[in-house]
């Protein structure tokens, strides 16, 4: 989730890629929010184009990875790399039915 914070401001967009490493693989559907406002997600490349007025904070989040705030003043291309997460727990479940 990214997040900033808004000053009444012009609105500039607000471009780069979300990745993991090593390898820089991009991810997709990760979170890019405006803190505590509104957000958006990355395309199937981890693209990033978001609209964003004055300076603030940027939160990139997605499941499985550790979140990342980032403070916007004057950039307008922003690349971001997130960790993976080694303390998140996944939980996989199914059932079981009978038919008579």
């Amino acid at each position: 989730m990214a997040v900033c914070f808004i000053q009444a401001t012009p609105t500039r967009t607000i471009t780069g890629v979300v990745t993991w490493p090593p390898p820089g693989l991009a991810i997709s559907g990760a979170s890019v929010t405006i803190k505590a406002r509104h957000g958006t997600t990355t395309d199937a490349n981890g693209n990033i184009n978001h609209a964003c007025t004055g300076t603030g904070y940027l939160v990139f989040a997605h499941p499985g990875y550790q979140p990342k705030e980032i403070v916007v003043r004057t950039v307008d291309v922003i690349n971001v790399t997130l960790l993976v997460s080694s303390a998140e727990v996944h939980t996989l479940g199914y059932s079981v039915t009978k038919e008579r």
